[in-house]
């Protein structure tokens, strides 16, 4: 085992811990005619919900109605940590080439403070490990809205995958200051394709039954 593949396993194993000790939701399984997301939880020190109950729309799994947001003032910081997992399998004839993460968000500073989001994305299939994560932080006065996405290339198709995402939100303000950040929206999404050899022996049967008709 190299020394990346070791840190990515340790780091993975460290999120899976502190899960092990938090409350947790999990949700009904939910599938199209493409893609089937199943053992799906949410899990926090903090109260739950913070990711809500999610929908699949199109080949994407959301969730429009986070409640994950924090809001402190004067010489106060706030934190709030959660993890979303699910498991991810294709059906017929798609193999799973990879996944974006996308957040999006809104945050306000009045007065000094310092607000910030991060996440990271686990993803094990074919006893391979990836990685990805993304970072947003402001300090100036103000408000306005975030967006940070990431993406997860599998090294091949692969038919099914687990996930872990593990969120987390920061925000400070000194005195007579208040900071707020909050998600309005975490989609995942998965591109699947036809599997090449499944896709050609489909193809080779329908060109057999039309030679047939003939």
């Amino acid at each position: 085992m190299n020394l990346k593949f070791a840190s990515i396993a340790a780091g993975l194993i460290l999120v899976l811990a502190s899960t092990s000790s938090a409350d947790i939701i999990t949700y009904p399984d939910i599938e199209n005619t493409i893609l089937t997301f199943s053992n799906i939880t949410e899990s926090s020190l903090d109260s739950l919900p913070l990711f809500g109950q999610p929908s699949l729309q199109d080949d994407s799994l959301v969730f429009d109605n986070p409640l994950f947001s924090i809001l402190t003032s004067n010489n106060n910081l706030e934190f709030v940590d959660g993890r979303v997992t699910a498991s991810v399998s294709s059906k017929g004839l798609q193999g799973i080439t990879s996944f974006n993460l996308t957040e999006t968000g809104t945050y306000e500073i009045l007065g000094d403070g310092i607000v910030s989001v991060s996440a990271i994305a686990f993803a094990v299939a074919e006893e391979e490990i990836y990685q990805g994560s993304f970072q947003f932080e402001e300090s100036l006065a103000g408000s306005g809205t975030w967006t940070r996405s990431l993406d997860i290339n599998f090294a091949a198709p692969v038919t099914t995958f687990s996930l872990v995402i593990d969120n987390q939100l920061f925000a400070s303000a000194n005195s007579d200051s208040t900071a707020s950040i909050g998600k309005d929206n975490i989609t995942i999404t998965v591109n699947a394709i036809p599997e090449p050899s499944i896709a050609w022996l489909a193809m080779s049967t329908t060109l057999l039954a039309l030679r047939r008709r003939r």
